[in-house]
Order: C-alpha cells, then structure tokens, then sequence
C-alpha cells in the first residue's frame, strides 16, 4: 500500500494516519507493507501536537478513524503489554520529502 500520512512523530518514530490514507479500513485489514510518503514540514513532536494539527487542519470536520502506526518489528510486540491487543506488525517504510517553499 502506498499512501500519505498526518503526521510524523518525533518523539516516538509513530506515523499519524487517518480517514483520508486508510478510509474505513482498520490497520489489521491493511496489507503487511506500507510504504509512507511524508514531507519534512509534516514532523510533530508528540502524538499530541498531531492530534492538534490535525484539529487545526480540519476544523470544520475532523476526520474519522484517527490511529498511529508503531508497531515496526514483531520482537518489540509483549502479550503482557494489552496496549498491543489487536495491533498487527507492519513492514513500514517511509520516504521522506525535502518540503521547499
């Protein structure tokens, strides 16, 4: 799958997506390899100023289906972590963008 994303993540390596990259599709229906092509100017510090933008971006209808992708390698993935209930490993690649004005 080739799409866009929101956001970039600084603090952890996630990458924002939503409605408009993945539709009504849920991460598990997603084929195993992403590629993501991304911009620099699209960088957040937290997951919380990506929330923001996205806010901001579309204030007059925030989208649906707003997720992070995180989950890069299955050796990180830890039963005892429920945060990781239902989150299938992705092979994710990002091209990354120079944004010139």
């Amino acid at each position: 799958m080739l799409c866009n994303c929101e956001s970039l993540v600084a603090y952890d390596g996630s990458v924002v997506v939503c409605e408009h990259q993945l539709g009504a599709n849920k991460l598990a229906d997603l084929p195993e390899t992403i590629i993501i092509l991304a911009g620099t100017r699209q960088f957040a510090k937290t997951v919380s100023d990506a929330l923001k933008n996205i806010r901001h971006r579309y204030a007059e209808s925030i989208p649906l289906n707003i997720t992070s992708i995180k989950q890069f390698k299955s050796e990180i993935l830890n039963d005892d972590n429920y945060m990781n209930y239902g989150n299938g490993v992705k092979e994710v690649y990002l091209l990354l963008l120079e944004d010139f004005s």
